[in-house]
């Protein structure tokens, strides 16, 4: 994927193309797919929406939801994550929403604060359910970059009708912390590296992109592992995938928490600000992709043990 800084330097290239039909965009994925639109604030919002091959409309399916980087693009964010592969595979819907003008309002104050995407959230929800047969109790989320930043507003705000969260080189605005109190125990997955130039595994200052104080990684799995009230760690072994790139994943998994919740962290040593297991991501601009793990596999095996209770 081409994420934060790629976007801003193609932001001319990236809007003109947003203006071209969205049917053409639903068409260079291939088929299924279908371009969406729906009204909130009086804007016109606009999503891709994959069914796949096996869908019934007798039986309910899960739907997953996920958020592109800041300023790309949902049909950027389709290409490298290739969620609706997988989806063929295992059987959900899945939506790529856009934001307005590539960015998410995601709880940092710092880009588009006066556009609910809360609410849009809320009403693409409503939206596609009433025309495909959506598990309510299986609706997942997940993103990258601001997208990542997105799911985690998502996870303070509508814990009520998401069953679980995954964030990819993401993190938490310092302004959102105090305000965040979900209603309910939140599962949240983070992947994130250490070499990450964009959205620091440190916290503070970010210096690229919307900018904006942000919480550490360690800071917020903690922040997590608190509000769940999680009591366990164990690190959790990968097997080889036989992948020789120079990354390293360890996987921390923290249990014990409230109505069966969990947090689990992949902390990526030498990857980049990407999408592992993605394609179409340029290392001299965002760092290397670990191949070691694939982030839209590993974030469905996450999704598909939580349902709403």
């Amino acid at each position: 994927m081409i994420f934060l800084a790629l976007g801003i330097l193609l932001s001319g290239c990236v809007h003109q193309s947003l203006g071209l039909s969205r049917r053409k965009d639903a068409a260079t994925l291939g088929p299924n797919f279908e371009s969406r639109q729906l009204s909130h604030q009086q804007k016109t919002r606009e999503y891709l929406l994959y069914t796949p091959q096996k869908y019934d409309v007798s039986t309910p399916m899960p739907l997953v939801i996920g958020f592109h980087g800041g300023k790309t693009s949902n049909v950027m964010f389709a290409k490298s994550s290739l969620f609706h592969h997988l989806a063929d595979e295992q059987g959900f819907l899945v939506a790529y929403p856009n934001a307005i003008d590539g960015n998410w309002n995601d709880g940092r104050g710092t880009a588009n604060p006066d556009v609910d995407d809360v609410g849009f959230v809320t009403s693409l929800i409503e939206n596609i359910k009433n025309i495909r047969n959506v598990d309510p109790r299986r609706i997942y989320v997940t993103g990258i970059s601001n997208g990542g930043f997105m799911v985690q507003r998502l996870a303070c705000e509508s814990s009520h009708l998401i069953a679980a969260f995954s964030s990819v080189a993401g993190s938490m605005g310092t302004s959102l912390r105090p305000k965040c109190n979900p209603s309910q125990p939140v599962s949240m997955m983070l992947i994130h590296s250490p070499q990450d130039n964009f959205v620091p595994w440190r916290g503070g200052e970010m210096k690229r992109g919307a900018g904006g104080n942000i919480l550490s990684v360690p800071d917020l799995v903690e922040f997590w592992n608190q509000k769940n009230s999680c009591t366990v760690m164990k690190e959790v072994p990968l097997p080889d995938n036989g992948q020789k790139d120079n990354t390293r994943v360890t996987v921390s998994r923290y249990g014990g928490c409230k109505d069966s919740s969990e947090v689990l962290l992949y902390k990526i040593d030498g990857g980049g600000h990407t999408w592992p297991g993605g394609e179409g991501q340029p290392a001299w601009l965002v760092g290397p992709t670990s191949m070691k793990i694939n982030a839209t596999k590993e974030s469905w095996i996450f999704f598909k043990s939580h349902s709403l209770q």
